[in-house]
């Protein structure tokens, strides 16, 4: 016998914490408790969604599963960890789009990278009053750097307003023109958090 305790290793910070750092605790409470999530929850909604009207945008929203365009369209979103990795399921209507999320780099950098399929995003996350907001700094597709002017603008906000977490996404691409813009609202549905 040893006479040594088994040691269990300190609890996670939520994936979002881990990029924040001290920012973390400046979010808005609903922001913050939207980020902060054990091992899953559920959100849900209602959204507004508008598609650009190219070819080329009605192209990247099919490959990237984004909703159509839509008014007070149902939404829910449902969020899964898995140690590092948060996974995202949104539910707009009958449309679901999923993502994978961790944390770029070291923790408290600040940059989250957040993976569609072959296509991986990352996003300087800042906080700009009580908004956090997510510029695009840098894209790859299956691991080769995107040039710049295939760089997606993201005009990405997330902040609290009335007690409910408000979402105001806004993606477009250079010689292209705007991809898709939804916002909306969203509360939380169930909770469950790791034991």
């Amino acid at each position: 016998m040893s006479g040594s305790k088994d040691l269990q290793p300190p609890p996670r910070r939520p994936l979002f914490n881990e990029i924040l750092g001290a920012d973390f605790e400046r979010l808005p409470s609903t922001v913050k408790q939207f980020h902060t999530i054990g091992q899953r929850h559920h959100w849900s909604g209602e959204a507004e969604v508008r598609r650009g009207g190219s070819l080329i945008a009605a192209l990247v929203c099919r490959v990237f599963g984004f909703p159509p365009t839509a008014t007070r369209i149902p939404v829910t979103v449902k969020i899964e960890e898995n140690g590092s990795v948060e996974t995202w399921h949104r539910r707009f209507g009958q449309r679901i789009f999923v993502s994978t999320l961790t944390v770029k780099g070291v923790p408290g950098s600040g940059v989250l990278r957040e993976r569609f399929g072959a296509f991986s995003f990352d996003i300087e996350l800042s906080l700009k009053g009580r908004e956090l907001c997510f510029p695009v700094i840098r894209a790859r597709f299956l691991g080769i750097p995107l040039p710049g002017w295939l760089l997606p603008t993201s005009d990405t906000r997330e902040t609290e307003e009335d007690g409910h977490f408000i979402f105001d996404v806004a993606l477009s691409l250079l010689m292209v023109g705007p991809l898709v813009h939804y916002s909306g609202w969203l509360q939380p549905i169930s909770a469950t958090t790791q034991s």
